[in-house]
């Protein structure tokens, strides 16, 4: 019982890891492509978005969940849980943002809130191929 516990929290924990050292990269390339190239931050936010869910995918599936079976069928159910937490958060930083916070600071309060979402989803539905 205990050593099952643990696993689960073991797994959480490399689902945190991925999740944030993704998370780190759609930030730092919103703030590149928003900065230094003048794209509108919510296009950049889309375009490192896309980035960000071919590497978690690939990250979850290696090192979170360990499950390289149906890559296609995971990657399809992987691509509509992100693509739906994704418009959510999209539409959650436009309006934070116009409501006065800085884009970052939204970024960061949305991706946090919908990260215990997007776990438990991916566990039980996506890479659960029993």
């Amino acid at each position: 019982m205990y050593l099952k516990e643990l696993l689960k929290h073991k797994r959480y924990a490399f689902f945190c890891i991925g999740g944030i050292s993704v998370f780190l990269i759609e930030v730092i390339m919103t703030i590149i492509l928003t900065e230094f190239f003048h794209i509108w931050h919510m296009y950049s936010y889309a375009l490192s978005l896309i980035l960000g869910l071919v590497i978690l995918f690939a990250y979850h599936s290696f090192i979170t969940f360990e499950n390289l079976r149906n890559i296609l069928n995971n990657f399809s159910r992987f691509t509509a849980v992100y693509f739906s937490s994704y418009i959510a958060s999209w539409i959650l930083v436009l309006i934070i943002t116009h409501l006065g916070l800085h884009y970052i600071i939204s970024i960061i309060i949305i991706s946090i809130s919908l990260s215990i979402f997007t776990y438990k989803i991916n566990k039980k539905w996506v890479f659960n191929n029993r």
